[in-house]
C-alpha cells in the first residue's frame, strides 16, 4: 500500500503519526496542571500576605514593594513549573544574598507554602512537587551558601 509513496512522503507520514502519539501521552506540565499564571498568581500573593505578617519572618521583607515581589515570584514560578518564561529578574542566590536568611527562616517559609496550598485545595501530589522545586533553591538562598556558582 506504501510503495508508491516516496520515502520523504513516508517518512513524514510517519513523523507526524509519532509526533501526535507522543504529544498525546505527554504529561501536562505542573504550571498546566495548577491552572496557569492566574492561580498561581493567587496563590503566591496569599502565601506573601502571610510572609509579611508573620513573626518569624516578616523583618526579611521589611520596606520590600510586595506587589512587585509577588509578580516576579509568579514569572519566576511560572517559569520553574513548566510555563511561559516571562521571569527576567535576577537569580535566586543574587537576590537573596544580601538577606540574613537562616535554615529556620527558610523551614517556616515551606511551613507557610504548606498551609496556603492546602487553604487553595492544591493536590497532595503538586504540592509536593511545588514544594520539592522550592527547596532546590534552598542551598542558594540560605545566608552563608552564596558564592559565584549561584549567579
Amino acid at each position: 500500500m506504501f510503495t508508491c509513496l516516496s520515502t520523504g512522503v513516508l517518512k513524514s507520514f510517519v513523523n507526524t503519526l509519532t509526533h501526535k502519539h507522543v504529544n498525546t501521552l505527554t504529561m501536562p506540565s505542573l504550571y498546566e496542571q495548577l491552572g496557569g499564571e492566574s492561580s498561581i498568581h493567587k496563590i503566591v500573593s496569599q502565601f506573601y500576605n502571610k510572609l509579611f505578617s508573620d513573626i518569624m519572618v516578616s523583618f526579611l521583607f521589611q520596606g520590600a514593594p510586595k506587589d512587585r515581589l509577588i509578580s516576579q515570584q509568579t514569572k519566576f514560578l511560572c517559569k520553574a513549573f513548566g510555563g511561559p518564561n516571562n521571569y527576567i529578574g535576577k537569580s535566586p542566590g543574587s537576590a537573596h544574598k544580601h538577606l540574613p536568611i537562616l535554615p529556620g527562616h527558610f523551614d517556616r517559609r515551606i511551613q507557610i507554602l504548606e498551609q496556603t496550598l492546602t487553604e487553595f485545595n492544591v493536590p497532595e501530589n503538586l504540592k509536593q512537587k511545588w514544594i520539592q522545586i522550592e527547596n532546590s533553591f534552598r542551598t542558594k538562598i540560605l545566608k552563608g551558601s552564596h558564592d559565584s556558582s549561584n549567579h
